[in-house]
């Protein structure tokens, strides 16, 4: 009947999940719904309808009866099931595996990274979370990790009412893991943070995921006066498949991770979740404030998406290295709609 089974469902015989509507259950290993009789689990039959015409809604007239029916039965006695996907519970989250074609979703492409050794060497715990709604185009939010232009301009700001003489400078490199020369050119002036860097490429990256990344590395400045500036951090990130991003950071003063997951709730609505892990030293309103700092970016970035058209014909300067980075970031990120053109052609249900 399409209810949530997320929203008020509750677990039953350890594997399966009730439904909050009429109680049915199914479960979670194979998707069937089943009845519990013990330790066994047995398997609800029933027949299967379908519209005529879902879209339209056109009836097709009975000789038999002489009435006309908008639904017709497609099967006898078939075992009820619903979908069944890949789940993962990792660092706080939990991964679901989807792709457009079903023949592709039993194996998942790529693996969510698993930080836990990551952070139990530098002694780093969760320490919060932000979750914000966008409604944009899923691609406008990932897509910040190839434009270099809209830091400078947009991503200035500290505290411009108490601290107007204060402003952000970044300076970004954004390139495919697959690229050969990616050590190279992500190479960092700074000994430890090179050395840091380097040291995340070669624990996460790896033949299997390498083409599915794209790796950012960003250095933030804070410029007094608009003239004397120093070095605050350089955040190692890595866009992992359509929509998990992990940075991170590294300064001469702390070291802090976040997860970022981009959720599509519907075709032009996002969620966004910032998940914040820190040195254990680090007091947790300085975290606390760390958090705040990367939702006010967010926020920066949402009054464009939320009124921002998807751009599917653009112009480029490739004399510009921005223009050329955001060229070759889209067409890195256009690998993940392969099939969705055609899954949109056969369902409603998006």
């Amino acid at each position: 009947m399409g209810a949530h089974l997320g929203v008020g469902g509750k677990v039953r015989y350890n594997t399966c999940i009730e439904c909050p509507f009429h109680g049915w259950t199914f479960d979670g290993e194979t998707g069937n719904c089943v009845l519990s009789s013990g330790e066994n689990k047995i398997t609800r039959s029933a027949d299967k309808y379908e519209y005529y015409d879902i879209e339209k809604c056109t009836p097709v007239f009975d000789n038999d009866d002489k009435t006309s029916r908008y639904l017709q039965k497609v099967t006898e006695q078939e075992e009820v099931k619903i979908k069944k996907y890949l789940v993962k519970e990792m660092n706080g989250s939990v991964f679901v595996w989807y792709h457009s074609d079903e023949k592709l979703r039993d194996k998942s492409l790529f693996e969510p990274f698993d930080l836990t050794n990551e952070l139990k060497t530098y002694k780093m715990e969760a320490r919060g979370e932000s979750i914000n709604y966008v409604n944009c185009h899923i691609q406008e939010i990932p897509e910040n990790g190839a434009d270099f232009r809209h830091f400078d301009f947009l991503h200035q700001s500290v505290l411009d009412i108490i601290f107007p003489f204060i402003r952000f400078n970044w300076s970004m490199a954004s390139e495919r893991a697959s690229n050969p020369r990616l050590h190279e050119i992500m190479t960092h002036p700074n000994p430890q943070v090179n050395a840091y860097k380097m040291h995340l490429f070669n624990t996460f990256i790896n033949d299997s995921n390498r083409s599915l990344i794209n790796v950012i590395s960003l250095n933030c400045y804070l410029q007094f006066f608009g003239k004397h500036s120093f070095f605050v951090f350089n955040a190692t990130g890595f866009q992992v498949g359509p929509s998990i991003v992990y940075l991170f950071l590294w300064s001469p003063y702390f070291q802090v991770t976040f997860l970022q997951t981009v959720t599509p709730l519907e075709k032009f609505n996002q969620r966004i979740m910032h998940r914040i892990f820190s040195t254990k030293p680090l007091p947790y309103w300085l975290s606390a404030l760390m958090l705040l700092g990367e939702v006010k970016q967010i926020f920066s970035d949402m009054g464009v998406w939320n009124n921002k058209i998807f751009g599917s014909q653009l112009n480029y300067n490739m004399k510009n290295d921005a223009d050329k980075s955001l060229h070759a970031w889209r067409n890195w990120y256009a690998q993940f709609y392969e099939g969705c053109h055609e899954y949109e052609q056969k369902t409603l249900s998006w």
